[in-house]
């Protein structure tokens, strides 16, 4: 932003809405913990949810991956970014990297409202939730709601425009899609 001095010169203010809301909204899309921001300009220790070492150096991480994409003309790292969206709140979803090992970045979705943008969500009806529950899955206690809400498991490809290049779902969790498949649609989005 730029705004006037005392003085009547020009002066720049850097400012950050990482958290930024509509306070007339009855919902919010951002809360406190959550990972969120476009990946390409994420310091390391935010895309992979570690908020406890987020600080001011991570706004200057991300500001200077804009400047170099400014200045070249792409961004300071050129190849695919694996993301995945969990509807685990943020402390379920930093446990589940740990305990896993997973090595890309894991954004919360506990108010499943990706999953409803790309209208991929549906609601687990009440006997599959105790089934679920005899298993040592508790859908609630995971995403802290109580909407009982999953996405369906989906596949995309967005280039650096926003563009979603490739989509891919299928409702049967167990149908999942070849890697092959995605390795063929990032070469053909680099053509």
């Amino acid at each position: 932003m730029v705004s006037r001095r005392d003085d009547g010169g020009w002066k720049a203010v850097l400012m950050d809405f990482g958290l930024a809301s509509d306070a007339n909204a009855s919902d919010r899309l951002t809360q406190s913990g959550s990972v969120m921001g476009t990946p390409v300009y994420m310091a390391p220790e935010q895309a992979s949810g570690e908020v406890s070492r987020l600080d001011r150096r991570t706004d200057v991480y991300s500001l200077g991956a804009m400047f170099y994409e400014l200045l070249v003309g792409e961004p300071p790292f050129d190849g695919a970014t694996m993301v995945g969206i969990s509807p685990d709140d943020p402390a379920h979803s930093r446990q589940n990297i740990a305990k896993n090992s997973i090595p890309f970045p894991i954004l919360s979705d506990s108010e499943v409202a990706a999953a409803k943008a790309f209208r991929l969500a549906f609601r687990v009806d009440d006997e599959t939730v105790k089934k679920y529950q005899g298993f040592g899955i508790d859908l609630e206690k995971a995403s802290g709601k109580s909407h009982h809400a999953l996405p369906v498991p989906a596949v995309f490809i967005v280039d650096r425009g926003g563009k979603i290049i490739f989509a891919h779902s299928d409702p049967d969790y167990r149908q999942r899609l070849e890697p092959a498949r995605i390795v063929e649609a990032l070469a053909k989005s680099r053509r």
